[in-house]
Formats: structure tokens, C-alpha cells, sequence
């Protein structure tokens, strides 16, 4: 019969103690970390440690869950790590928890403040609209808040809707960018002016007035507020008459002139008709008034017969036959 002495007995013990406690992995978790990536792993919030290396590298690749927001946090208890070991069906006995009872998880950030955002936005106006740098002026932007995104590469992209020109109020929408990937679009809106010099009466005018340079004055707008036909140069308008009664510092427009007639109702007119062998005048009066190439109707005086005919001249019509 073998005997083994007590002090043998209680080394064996001893060994058999230390190898079970190396078989174990310990998960010590921290008391708070800063993670920049979408997904926690256990091995951002835990120091994992022992046991067997396959079960170990296993263990630190667990998906513990989603990041929060950036510049958020959340806390993961010991309770959750443990499901979410038994749901990866990690053996509990083989493990063992250590440190902190729970952990916070702040997702890092960077914070793009309201004035780089409206240096942003400056930019691309500036750079982008179609007019002299001297006639733009942009009076405001409208950043209401500053951007949270998460760390890295940032770019930001600006968006004009299609068909809107750089003039009043101006949407935008700035898109930013991490990494390459599309994080977060803020909506604004900038306020432009663009001056342009146009002609405004300088008196009252009535209808049927040839207008002359004492007539009008120029004066500076924004685009923004004028119409499409507005009259920029005063040679468009010297010259040309009103077609109704015009106010002091209303602003010209096509639609508020045109050019006098060179004949005027009953204007004495040589009536010219023609054809590849004959040509025929006659003294006519003009019925109509009317502008070099438009059609009035004229009398023949010997015959008192009404025709159409073309304005030549301020003396000639002409008839086809």
C-alpha cells in the first residue's frame, strides 16, 4: 500500500489549483473609455487576459453593440456582458469578470462650430456665383447649430437646388462626410444681394413722352427685387417714348416704353407699289401710326382707297402687288 504524505498531497492540490486558475480567461472591464467605431467590441472595454489564447481571441472579438451617438455615452453592466457571452455560447465557467461593475462608452467626436460652417457656406458662394465679386454681397447666413459627427476625415459638400440662381434668399444643403461616408445634412438658407445700376424715372411722365436724359437718373438695386425685363442702361431707353404715365424713381421696364412711331396718323405719304417691271407712286395719309417695317393702313388720295402698306421711311409705305 502507498503512502503519500499530507505535505505531498496539499503541492499536488496546489498544482491542480494553479492550472485550473490559469485555464480561466479574466475579463476585467474599465471604468470608462473613448471609442471612436460604430460597434463596441468587448475587447474597447475590457482588458482580457489567460486562459486559452483560441478562446481569448475569441472573447475579444465579441460584438458587445452599437456605438452611441457621437459625443454620447452609454453603460454596459457586468449583466450584459455575461448574456452576451452566453449568446456567443462562451462557457461562464471558463471565464471570470474583474474591475469595474459597469462601464460608460463614450463615442468620440468632432464638432464642426457655426462659424466654420458659415466660413463653409461663404466659400462656396464666392466661389460659385456667377456674378462680380464687387456686386455680391452676402448679408447673412443661417446656421442655427453647430454639427456633431465622429472622428476622422471630414469633407463637407454644398448643394444648390436646381434652377435657383444666386440672388435673395438662397437654400442650401450642406452634406458632411467621414471617412468617405455620409454622416450628417443640415438644411440653410443665405440672404444675397446683388447691386446693379438701372434707370428710374427722375420726374413724372405722362403717356406718349419721348424720354430724354433729363428724364431719368441711375441708381443702384438689388437684382434680387427687380424683374427680368428691367431697363440696366439708360441708351435703351433715350429716345423711346412711354406707353403710360410713369412716376418719379419707378424703376424702367420694357414693357413701360417703346419706340416712337416715324409715322404718326395723318402724315402725308408717298405710297410706293412695284413689281419686277412697273413701278407705280402715289401721295397717300397715313390712318395708322407705326414704326420703319411694320404694316399701317393708308389712304390713296386720288382714289380715297384704304391699303396696307410697310413703313419704309418717315415719307414712304410700300405695297406689294
Amino acid at each position: 500500500m502507498i503512502r503519500v504524505s499530507s505535505f505531498l498531497v496539499f503541492i499536488l492540490i496546489g498544482m491542480m489549483d494553479c492550472h485550473a486558475a490559469s485555464a480561466v480567461t479574466s475579463i476585467s472591464l474599465f471604468e470608462g473609455v473613448e471609442i471612436n467605431n460604430s460597434e463596441i467590441l468587448l475587447k474597447d472595454i475590457a482588458e482580457i487576459k489567460g486562459g486559452d489564447p483560441s478562446l481569448t481571441e475569441k472573447i475579444q472579438d465579441i460584438a458587445i453593440g452599437r456605438s452611441p451617438l457621437p459625443g454620447k455615452s452609454r453603460r454596459i453592466d457586468r449583466s450584459f456582458i455575461n448574456l452576451r457571452l452566453k449568446q456567443n455560447s462562451i462557457d461562464l465557467n471558463q471565464v471570470r469578470l474583474e474591475g469595474e461593475d459597469q462601464v460608460e462608452v463614450l463615442r468620440g467626436f468632432i464638432e464642426v462650430s457655426r462659424t466654420r460652417i458659415n466660413d463653409i457656406v461663404l466659400e462656396y458662394i464666392y466661389k460659385n456665383n456667377p456674378w462680380e465679386k464687387n456686386r455680391l454681397t452676402v448679408k447673412s447666413v443661417d446656421v442655427k447649430n453647430s454639427v456633431i459627427l465622429p472622428k476622422g476625415k471630414t469633407s463637407c459638400r454644398v448643394i444648390v437646388p436646381k434652377g435657383k440662381n444666386f440672388l435673395g434668399t438662397l437654400p442650401l444643403t450642406l452634406v458632411f462626410e467621414v471617412n468617405g461616408e455620409q454622416q450628417r445634412s443640415i438644411y440653410i438658407t443665405a440672404d444675397l444681394e446683388v447691386l446693379t445700376e438701372v434707370v428710374i424715372a427722375s420726374r413724372p411722365l405722362k403717356r406718349r413722352t419721348v424720354i430724354t436724359e433729363d428724364d431719368v437718373r441711375i441708381q443702384e438695386m438689388d437684382l434680387a427685387v427687380l424683374s427680368a425685363n428691367t431697363v440696366l442702361k439708360s441708351e435703351d431707353v433715350l429716345g423711346k417714348r412711354t406707353k403710360r404715365e410713369i412716376s418719379p424713381n419707378m424703376v424702367f421696364r420694357t414693357d413701360l416704353i417703346e419706340v416712337p412711331p416715324v409715322i404718326k396718323k395723318g402724315d402725308t405719304v408717298m405710297i410706293i407699289a412695284e413689281s419686277d417691271s412697273i413701278k407705280i407712286s402715289m401721295i397717300g395719309a397715313a390712318r395708322d401710326e407705326g414704326c420703319i417695317g411694320e404694316r399701317i393702313r393708308v389712304e390713296n388720295i386720288d382714289s380715297k382707297k384704304f391699303i396696307y402698306a410697310e413703313i419704309l421711311d418717315p415719307k414712304t409705305v410700300k405695297v406689294e402687288f
